[in-house]
């Protein structure tokens, strides 16, 4: 969440943009918000997905949208 956040302030991002539930997101095992495969879901969505549901469906969806995909995220959350 917290390079979430930190895309939001930045603009990289914004709170109502649409983001596509790919394969990995969806096949995301654990806590989940059960997103459907091929769905569209807010910024804002995903970010109450994170903090109520602990939905690891939603964290993989945010760090593809945000970095492209779960590798670059890491690197960016090592960056930081």
């Amino acid at each position: 969440l917290y390079l979430t956040f930190q895309a939001l302030e930045q603009g990289q991002i914004k709170i109502d943009d649409p983001v596509r539930i790919g394969q990995d997101a969806w096949s995301t095992g654990g806590s989940r918000m059960f997103l459907k495969l091929g769905s569209s879901v807010s910024v804002k969505d995903l970010i109450q997905g994170i903090i109520i549901a602990s939905g690891n469906d939603a964290c993989v969806a945010l760090a593809d949208f945000i970095a492209g995909n779960q590798s670059s995220f890491a690197t960016l959350m090592n960056m930081t």
